[in-house]
């Protein structure tokens, strides 16, 4: 194999990867990220990029994790539609005081809670949307608590 054919070779699946994170990001069908994402890996395996088999190995080790995942975004919509959030919303608001340093502790305190009793991953997951409604709640940048989330 010449120097360039390997070149090309290797620019395939960088091209893949570029084309899916610029779908995932302007979703440019409206679709859900994950059918973008779902979609270049079908891509990489009809292509041959990734064999099949490979694929199937990933998918099967990861299952735990994806299951995981799968739950802890159950639960986020239960709870949601249950109201939680807007109860924890309210709570947080009344607690701050209308100050940003004593929000800005809260949130680490339960991020720390909610990453020793589960994961950091369920912290993520549970935690930024309280969050992002309660800094559009209170006027303030999302930035800053979205962070202390991660």
């Amino acid at each position: 194999m010449t120097s360039l054919t390997a070149e090309l070779g290797a620019a395939a699946p960088v091209a893949l990867l570029l084309i899916v994170i610029a779908a995932v990001l302007f979703r440019p069908g409206k679709l859900p990220e994950g059918a973008y994402a779902a979609a270049g890996g079908a891509v990489a395996v009809a292509s041959g990029i990734v064999p099949a088999g490979q694929a199937g190995r990933v998918v099967e080790g990861t299952l735990g994790i994806l299951g995981f995942f799968l739950g802890m975004m159950v639960m986020t919509v239960v709870a949601e539609q249950a109201g939680v959030f807007t109860w924890a919303t309210t709570l947080a608001v009344r607690l701050s005081a209308g100050s940003a340093q004593r929000l800005l502790l809260a949130v680490f305190g339960v991020g720390t809670l909610i990453t020793a009793l589960l994961s950091n991953d369920a912290t993520a997951l549970l935690l930024t949307p309280l969050v992002l409604a309660v800094t559009e709640q209170l006027g303030l940048p999302a930035l800053p608590y979205a962070l202390a989330c991660a």
